[in-house]
């Protein structure tokens, strides 16, 4: 018995607790004032029988605990015999960004005007943004500024930060050694055309 009842799964095991516990009101009480209502019968398979056993014996042979008996009977649905599913993770965090916020997120990412560094680019994958987007702070106000003029709820700035930082390889600084005078004068264009970041790149 022991071996079958853990072969089955958590939904089955509570069908079984269902059907071979029945609770019964208390006839007669026989202690004053007291809180109990109900009393169980345990009962095992044999064959194709049920066998009447003690909670002692029951709770040994299925090497459960007292918790397990009232959580099951806990979550049953009003007066259905079979116990309600399990509903661990059916239900979104409430905290969890939506994926499609995270893809706008993305998206605005992908369209920010950075540029390979002027001397890294051969040793480097990395690019940069100009220099008017200041930090990454800077960065994340213009996004929420892109996110407001187009009616997009904006994610949060540890979310953006993520992403920004993990999936691109994008930085706010221009490393100190790539300051030659093409750069600086691609830098001071605040709206650089794309024939000039051609021309840049």
């Amino acid at each position: 018995i022991n071996s079958d009842y853990w072969r089955l799964s958590d939904i089955q095991k509570k069908e079984f607790e269902g059907k071979s516990i029945k609770k019964n009101p208390v006839s007669r009480v026989t202690v004053e004032n007291s809180r109990k209502t109900c009393t169980r019968h345990y009962f095992l398979p044999r064959n194709d029988d049920l066998i009447r056993v003690c909670r002692k014996f029951y709770l040994t042979t299925l090497d459960i605990g007292s918790k397990r008996i009232r959580y099951t009977e806990e979550s049953r649905s009003g007066s259905l015999l079979a116990a309600r599913a399990d509903r661990r993770g059916s239900n979104c965090s409430a905290n969890k960004t939506p994926p499609r916020l995270l893809k706008i997120a993305r998206k605005y990412i992908e369209d920010l005007p950075a540029v390979h560094s002027h001397y890294c680019r051969s040793r480097s994958s990395k690019k940069y943004l100009p220099a008017e987007w200041q930090n990454f702070s800077n960065v994340y106000r213009k996004y929420r500024q892109y996110c407001e003029e187009k009616n997009y709820q904006a994610v949060s700035e540890y979310v953006f930060r993520k992403i920004f930082s993990t999936e691109y390889n994008i930085g706010v600084h221009s490393p100190k050694k790539d300051k030659c005078s093409i750069c600086l004068k691609f830098g001071a264009l605040t709206q650089p055309t794309e024939e000039e970041r051609r021309e840049y790149e």
